[in-house]
């Protein structure tokens, strides 16, 4: 196993397979995955790292509770958003 923690790679409880901890920076619009500390904080000392990369305030974030919507909301929101993307027909 590597002594950096960009090189280490673990199951993604989200996507249910091996990712890098790279990866965990690529996700909701470029923003940190918001699990991040929920699953890397067993395999060494995360919010260190994320504090020095990305600033205490942004561990802080991460670390206070969320409020959490229904799914089905969110799949509402994600469908509408489908909708306002998908390119409409000539002629309508």
């Amino acid at each position: 196993m590597s002594d950096q923690p960009e090189q280490r790679c673990q199951r993604c409880k989200r996507l249910g397979h091996e990712v890098p901890f790279e990866y965990c920076f690529t996700q909701e619009s470029d923003q940190v995955c918001p699990e991040i500390l929920n699953c890397w904080w067993e395999r060494f000392d995360v919010r260190t790292c994320l504090a020095d990369r990305l600033g205490k305030d942004v561990v802080k974030e991460l670390e206070s509770p969320r409020q959490q919507q229904p799914k089905i909301l969110g799949l509402l929101e994600l469908i509408e958003q489908a909708k306002k993307r998908q390119v409409k027909p000539s002629g309508e």
